[in-house]
C-alpha cells in the first residue's frame, strides 16, 4: 500500500521540479517534509516512547527516531537523490 504512495510521489516529482524550479522546489520539500519529519523525531515520537516507558515502569531514555514519520525520511533521501541526478546531468551537457 505505501509503495503506491512512493509510486503517485515519484510520479509527479518531475513536474513539479521542472514548474518550480531547483530552488523553489528545494524549499517547499524542506518546508512540507523536513520540518514536520525534524518535528516529530525530535518531539511528538520520543515524548510517546517516554509515556510508554513511564507507565510500564521502566526507566526512562530519551530515542530519537521518525516512529510513524519513516515514509518522510525516505522521501526526503528520494528527492535529494532526484536533485543531485538532475544537478549532475544537466552540468554533464
Amino acid at each position: 500500500f505505501m509503495s503506491l504512495f512512493f509510486f503517485i510521489a515519484a510520479h509527479c516529482t518531475p513536474l513539479s521540479y521542472e514548474r518550480k524550479g531547483r530552488t523553489s522546489f528545494l524549499h517547499n520539500k524542506a518546508k512540507h517534509i523536513f520540518i514536520p519529519l525534524i518535528a516529530v523525531t525530535l518531539t511528538i515520537f520520543p515524548l510517546s516512547v517516554m509515556i510508554a516507558q513511564v507507565t510500564s515502569g521502566v526507566a526512562i531514555q530519551y530515542f530519537p527516531l521518525p516512529g510513524q514519520c519513516w515514509f518522510l525520511l525516505w522521501l526526503l533521501i528520494f528527492y535529494i537523490v532526484y536533485d543531485t541526478v538532475q544537478v549532475s546531468s544537466r552540468s554533464s551537457n
